[in-house]
């Protein structure tokens, strides 16, 4: 009998995409060719202090070696990675200017002036902005709000959104997940009395904007201690800060549901503050009674299900970025404002059609650059890729350059051209900052602004070549082949007997996975081959491997050409990470396999 799979908890095969919270220091160094290139098993140095940690705070070795490099190294910084709650996150009165935001918060309120909230296109910035809105409008505000188009406006609020605000009434502006670098819209807000409060995550200009009140963690003077929220995450603690003032802090937990879609979504380092809000928004999604995410889940077959960050990367996250990809970003935000039963069905009918247009697109787009590079030979030529078309998608770009990212393993940079304009989106590798590249090539663009590791940026087309060879200049300075070379971290070596009930009782506290927190690899040496492979899927297979007398059932995904060369009997180093296979109501544990090689 064929057996029909649906596996839980489990990612694509992520290539460190992420910044290690230890130094990396070699165990010893392995490589394995299953993908089709040479990829580096590196072993992190970490003996000694998982030794300790595993005899204090009794643990298994191998989960304590995981916990060690995530940069844990005491009982106490480990139960509360295990065990933490809402009650371990910092107060967001740590913010410097927090209080500051309040007191003008409470004083529109009380004289019933109209508060606009300026959002972002992007899932961050939409649940930012919805978070906000409805904390805001249940203390009796006047709130309204604007998101950008992508296409027209571009990126965050700039001075001819001035006269937009004035047309509506507003005497406050709080921004959500953008305005770090909106110096000139700021300074025009103040010449026309209106006032503007900041909240954001981004890296900010040379100089600091002149608003009433600044609550972004990367600034130095912010006060707070963690440096890595979400634009999500920064709105949700001025929100939690609101509520604790006016006596309301029991409604704070119902916020991390939607602080868990857009965290995820964004793609920041699940560490710290942003693991505790995501585990607590997750244990709680299913339960939400907001008739848009309701809907949301139960378009993605999720109703009733345990959610996990790989149905909001994949399922929920997208569909929430199609509307401002695609369309109109107003889109989803009136999915979760809307109290209408048949509104909320409706927008998500028209969500999951956008998603689609937009995986359609993604695909084209991404055919079309690997045919340009590869018959190029760019990948041999340049440690970085940047590449342009007049046909490809402006919200889609960056989608597409994460994955050539991984594909290729360097920096990519994806330009849309329109007019005379080029409007770029990139991604990086960890050993390359996006935005520090960028900023050195300031002088050639109209806007830029991101991250280390994803970023945009705005030129005149004629400067396209200029850009190509500055860049590429800094790619040869600052990456060394070393770095361009694949690298799967390993936390631990593991064997199939130690995976007991107990084991997986703690690993179960681990998640939620993603940058900063991946999912944990191990290796799984000398496991015997006790089965053909058997396709489960068109490009996945499955096999039994046997060792000390323990029997798993282990998985091969997107590589049907491998199967071939696997035949019982044969016996494999193995890294793989867990996961869960479902089966008529019943979970067994499956070994995701990133990456083998002959044993000895």
């Amino acid at each position: 009998m064929k057996l029909s799979y649906q596996v839980l908890s489990r990612l694509p095969l992520v290539l460190v995409y992420f910044t290690p919270l230890i130094e990396p220091t070699p165990d010893f160094v392995y490589y394995g060719t299953m993908r089709g290139f040479l990829a580096k098993w590196l072993f992190l140095n970490n003996s000694a202090v998982s030794a300790q940690l595993a005899e204090k705070a009794n643990l298994p070795p191998a989960i304590a070696r995981v916990l060690a490099n995530r940069g844990l190294h005491h009982p106490e910084e480990a139960d509360v990675f295990l065990y933490g709650s809402l009650a371990d996150v910092p107060s967001p009165f740590l913010f410097s200017e927090m209080n500051r935001c309040l007191e003008r918060l409470s004083q529109a309120i009380a004289n019933r002036e109209k508060i606009l909230i300026f959002g972002d296109y992007d899932a961050d910035g939409i649940l930012a902005l919805v978070m906000l809105y409805r904390a805001l409008s249940s203390a009796g505000a006047d709130v309204d709000y604007y998101i950008p188009d992508r296409l027209k406006e571009g990126y965050g609020i700039k001075e001819a959104h001035l006269d937009i605000i004035k047309k509506r009434g507003a005497r406050l502006v709080i921004t959500v997940d953008c305005g770090i670098k909106a110096n000139r819209f700021v300074h025009l807000a103040n010449e026309a009395g209106i006032d503007v409060i900041i909240t954001d995550h981004h890296q900010p200009g040379e100089e600091r904007p002149e608003a009433l009140a600044i609550i972004n963690p990367v600034l130095s003077s912010s006060g707070y201690p963690f440096r890595y929220l979400a634009g999500v995450g920064v709105a949700f603690k001025v929100i939690q800060a609101f509520l604790e003032k006016t006596g309301r802090q029991g409604l704070v937990p119902h916020y991390t549901k939607l602080v868990a879609i857009g965290t995820v979504a964004d793609v920041v380092p699940l560490i710290g503050e942003n693991r505790l809000l995501v585990r607590h928004g997750l244990k709680t999604l299913s339960e939400t009674r907001n008739l848009g995410l309701k809907n949301l889940l139960a378009s993605c077959g999720l109703n009733g299900s345990r959610v996990n960050e790989w149905d909001i990367g994949f399922r929920l996250g997208p569909r929430v970025n199609a509307a401002g990809r695609v369309e109109s970003a107003d889109l989803a935000v009136r999915l979760f404002l809307t109290d209408s039963a048949e509104e909320a069905a409706s927008i998500c009918g028209r969500l999951n059609r956008l998603n689609s247009e937009r995986q359609q697109m993604e695909e084209r787009i991404l055919n079309q650059a690997i045919t340009r590079i590869q018959e190029a030979g760019w990948h041999r030529k340049y440690r970085a890729l940047i590449l342009g078309c007049e046909d490809w998608h402006r919200g889609i770009i960056g989608i597409v350059a994460s994955r050539l990212k991984e594909r290729y393993h360097r920096p990519v940079i994806l330009f849309s051209y329109e007019n005379n304009f080029a409007y770029g989106s990139g991604r990086s590798i960890s050993s390359f900052s996006l935005i520090q590249a960028l900023q050195e090539c300031r002088d050639l663009f109209e806007e830029f602004g991101g991250h280390p590791h994803a970023a945009g940026c705005v030129l005149q087309r004629p400067k396209m070549d200029e850009l190509k060879t500055r860049f590429n200049s800094l790619a040869m300075t600052w990456l060394t082949e070393e770095d361009l070379t694949p690298t799967l971290i390993i936390d631990s070596p593991l064997r199939l007997k130690e995976i007991t009930p107990s084991f997986l009782d703690l690993y179960s506290l681990l998640p939620p996975f993603g940058p900063g927190n991946p999912r944990p690899l191990f290796l799984f040496p000398q496991l015997r081959v006790v089965s053909p492979p058997q396709f489960i899927q068109e490009r996945s297979f499955k096999l039994k491997v046997e060792q000390d007398g323990r029997v798993f059932e282990a998985i091969v995904w997107e590589n049907p050409g491998l199967a071939s060369e696997i035949s019982p009997g044969a016996c494999l180093n193995v890294a793989a990470s867990l996961g869960f296979s479902r089966f008529w109501g019943e979970e067994t544990v499956v070994l995701n396999i990133e990456d083998l090689a002959p044993a000895g």
